[in-house]
């Protein structure tokens, strides 16, 4: 293992972890955007999200790219393998940043997930209030004895809401 290769992959660690906390940064910021309805805001950090979305999948492709010009695969476990064969004075170091980042990845995902789901509801409660604004009863449509397609109550107008 080189040392400019592995000077060169811990830098690349680095960046993944200061791109990760821009994400997680980004991510709550959307959430906090969803749950105001401030969708122009929105949509600008989903802007910048895509934009970060990229550095990280160059980043990933550098990082395992270095990986790989060391004799180690482009995994977990070539990971593992270029922390271990790092000098005891980084190696703590670098073990700490792998650990940082791999937690940041879970945050990350969990955050997003919780994003589309907030998402999910904002949507689902547009639809209701749309279908009240066009007169439409928010009952289920169901099918009645003849198999024919109705709704269980009659349709309402807004201003009878």
């Amino acid at each position: 293992m080189t040392a400019t290769a592995s000077d060169a992959t811990l830098t690349a660690l680095r960046q993944t972890n200061r791109l990760l906390t821009q994400m997680e940064q980004l991510l709550e910021q959307q959430y906090q955007y969803l749950l105001a309805r401030d969708m122009v805001s929105l949509e600008q950090e989903s802007s910048r999200l895509a934009g970060l979305i990229e550095e990280l999948e160059t980043d990933a492709l550098q990082r395992n790219q270095l990986l790989v010009s060391q004799g180690l695969t482009a995994d977990m476990a070539g990971m593992n393998q270029w922390i271990a064969g790092l000098p005891a004075g980084v190696q703590g170091d670098a073990r700490e940043l792998w650990t940082t980042i791999r937690k940041q990845m879970v945050r990350c995902r969990e955050m997003n997930l919780m994003n589309g789901r907030l998402q999910g509801r904002l949507r689902s409660a547009t639809a209701r209030l749309v279908e009240l604004f066009w007169g439409n009863s928010v009952a289920r449509a169901g099918y009645n004895q003849g198999g024919q397609l109705e709704r269980a109550s009659h349709p309402r107008n807004i201003d009878r809401a």
